[in-house]
């Protein structure tokens, strides 16, 4: 399969040159003609023929180098100020939600204390139930542990979308001479976003989060306290 696949790729390059050789189309592909698009300074360069007309004249459109250049100045911090942006959003919304994370296991370590304490003492002290209606677990809790991996998930094809048209917009504003440029510069840019965007949770829990804390292994009786707490306390809805 390897020697017939080969063979039929040089057979086909060929065929492929002998074609374009008898058509008169020999390397075209490698000339780039001006984008209909580009704007900027006219200029008609003299043919040989003298009779000719001025109509008949090539025009050709020049943009200056300094002025692109310029405007690169303006289109790259505007590409980098949105990888800053989602990247921000992106570590407090995690961030958030992990210290909330946090936070409940504190309070179930200190479920899980007053439940052993009451275990060894067989009784349970107006104390303990003070201590345990303190406890309680955040509302908003399940809203970063439930919606920001869901609310995450479904802005990446929008949040795609839209740096997609807006690049293409910055693209079309930087003025770009040949196709391949053009191609080039919006590539360079929506691979760029796409990289970091795309990929932000996996960079957060890969090199920002700090390794939590082991929680303790609880008994039956641990579990029943906490999961009494997490029903009973107005905290928690």
């Amino acid at each position: 399969m390897a020697l017939w696949t080969s063979a039929f790729i040089i057979a086909w390059k060929r065929r492929a040159a002998v074609l374009a050789y008898r058509w008169g189309t020999w390397g075209y592909e490698d000339e780039e003609v001006t984008r209909p698009e580009l704007y900027g300074d006219d200029s008609s360069s003299k043919l040989h023929d003298d009779k000719e007309s001025d109509d008949q004249k090539p025009v050709e459109r020049h943009y200056a180098l300094w002025k692109r250049l310029l405007k690169y100045s303006v289109t790259m911090p505007c590409v980098a100020g949105s990888i800053a942006a989602v990247v921000t959003v992106a570590y407090y919304g995690f961030s958030t939600r992990d210290k909330l994370e946090a936070q409940s296991l504190a309070t179930k370590r200190e479920a899980a204390q007053i439940a052993d304490k009451i275990k060894k003492l067989r009784a349970i002290t107006l104390e303990d139930l003070q201590h345990l209606a303190r406890l309680g677990v955040r509302w908003d809790f399940w809203v970063y542990l439930l919606l920001t991996p869901i609310l995450y998930g479904l802005l990446i094809p929008v949040l795609d979308a839209a740096f997609t048209r807006a690049a293409r917009s910055l693209n079309n504003w930087e003025n770009h001479r040949t196709e391949s440029r053009y191609q080039s510069h919006l590539i360079l840019k929506v691979f760029s976003f796409r990289f970091v965007h795309v990929f932000a949770s996996l960079y957060y829990y890969s090199f920002a989060l700090k390794p939590p804390a082991p929680a303790p292994t609880g008994n039956p009786q641990t579990v029943t306290v906490w999961f009494a707490l997490l029903s009973n306390s107005p905290r928690s809805w």
